[in-house]
């Protein structure tokens, strides 16, 4: 965050735009807010953070306001980052002229370099710019490492994060659908160029991979997007996801996986987290991060509490895993909980599978315990609520590869419907009928439509 700070002050007094400093200011109240933590790691504070901000005090320009800029959704661009055996002169002079013959100078840092090619970079999901707002980041660009393309790398509401990535260079898949190769006999997918390098060090061997946004649509109160990932990890076969954004509520996202070629394969709808209960289903899990690591996992830092219910819509081939990552990469303790929904099979060349989760962030309540009974059922509906975690007020009406359809009553008297139609078929949704590819409505017991303000 100090970083941004002191490069979105540099760009706001070159520039004289107040969208700059008023994200600066925002990046400044939250490392306010971590100041005890920061205090304690001498990494982040001499390193990390001391020298941006002093940077951001030598360069801000006060004369300019600070002018809140667009909130909603947007597709960030970046140049294609490419990794590169570092020490070879040969390679490196392609992108670095005159370079010194000693071995030991000029070499790449991390093994990184750019490409001539613009890629998508971010699918950023923002309910606004209110202190507590509900917002989703998800990763696009198809080449950096770790490997997370259609990952969401960032969930916040209330200030409360729900995500925590690994920081670390190699292979850790976050927050998405995952397909692996359980036969090893998949045909890999590579990119031509011979000297390019994969999340594991292996030259020639870089996956050829591309992300897309095909649709992105921004209304007062959803946002609606649908991302394309070809070739995922080298694999042959396309994801398609589909998003609905419901601004300061919940998160709907649908993925479907496409398989070109036949393989023996596991699909597996992701989620990683620190803690995982105390309220689990079949097909669902209350989780919580109980606090975010910085300093490479050395420093807990501050965050209010709050959980997030991830579900998963019931399917019958479908099983819920929740596994400790770190038995496999002890990079993961940071955040050592995956909650996966899985299937495995051979799949026929043209079988598309798919997953639909919910992503719903409420208070984080700890329902009493008021009976040993296993029969035993919650007194008032909120009760029941806080037992299930919101879980019970999850309707799935229709879930089909065609179209899937489902219908919400987090709050009396308020039901949410949330339409995901690929086919652009006609289906009829509460009182309305439609056609359009995603869609969102939201009505009172009687069928008419409510419209926040």
């Amino acid at each position: 965050a100090a970083l941004r700070v002191g490069v979105l002050e540099a760009a706001a007094s070159a520039t004289g735009n107040g969208a700059y400093r008023f994200a600066a200011h925002k990046a400044m109240n939250y490392l306010l807010y971590q100041n005890a933590p920061t205090l304690r790691d001498g990494y982040l504070k001499h390193q990390e953070t001391a020298p941006y901000i002093v940077l951001a005090w030598l360069v801000a320009d006060d004369s300019i306001e600070p002018v809140e800029p667009t909130a909603g959704g947007m597709v960030t661009q970046r140049r294609e980052p490419a990794r590169y055996p570092h020490r070879d002169k040969t390679i490196v002079g392609r992108f670095l002229p005159d370079l010194d013959p000693d071995p030991d100078k000029a070499n790449l840092c991390c093994n990184w370099t750019f490409t001539d090619r613009t890629i998508p970079d971010k699918l950023v999901l923002r309910s606004g710019w209110n202190s507590g707002d509900f917002f989703a980041l998800v990763e696009l660009a198809p080449t950096t490492f770790p490997y997370n393309a259609g990952g969401i790398v960032g969930l916040t509401r209330w200030g409360a994060p729900f995500t925590q990535v690994v920081t670390s260079k190699g292979e850790t898949p976050e927050n998405r659908l995952w397909v692996s190769d359980l036969s090893g006999m998949a045909r890999r997918r590579y990119l031509p160029d011979p000297d390019r390098i994969n999340e594991v060090w292996e030259q020639g061997k870089m996956q050829d991979m591309m992300t897309s946004v095909s649709f992105l649509r921004d209304t007062p109160n959803v946002i609606l997007a649908r991302v394309e990932l070809q070739n995922p990890e080298g694999l042959p076969v396309r994801v398609i996801q589909e998003y609905v954004l419901v601004k300061n509520r919940f998160l709907v996202r649908r993925e479907t996986v496409e398989f070109e070629e036949p393989f023996r394969a596991r699909v597996a709808s992701i989620w990683n987290t620190q803690n995982v209960g105390p309220f689990v289903g079949t097909h669902w899990v209350n989780t919580f991060l109980n606090a975010p690591v910085a300093s490479n996992g050395q420093v807990a830092m501050n965050t209010p509490p709050a959980d997030l219910l991830v579900y998963f819509v019931p399917q019958p081939d479908w099983r819920l895993q929740v596994i400790d990552r770190t038995a496999e990469d002890p990079r993961t303790a940071v955040c050592p909980a995956q909650v996966r929904y899985v299937w495995e099979g051979l799949p026929h060349s043209g079988q598309r599978l798919h997953s639909t989760q919910v992503y719903y962030p409420h208070a984080a309540r700890r329902a009493p315990p008021v009976s040993n009974n296993p029969r035993s059922t919650p007194k008032n509906r909120d009760e029941e609520l806080a037992t299930l975690a919101g879980a019970s007020s999850i309707q799935v009406v229709r879930d089909e590869t065609e179209a899937t359809i489902l219908r919400f009553e987090f709050e009396p008297g308020r039901v949410e419907w949330a339409v995901f139609n690929p086919e652009r078929r006609s289906l009829k949704v509460s009182s309305l009928e439609t056609k359009e590819p995603l869609f969102y409505h939201a009505a009172d017991l009687e069928g008419r439509s409510i419209r926040d303000e």
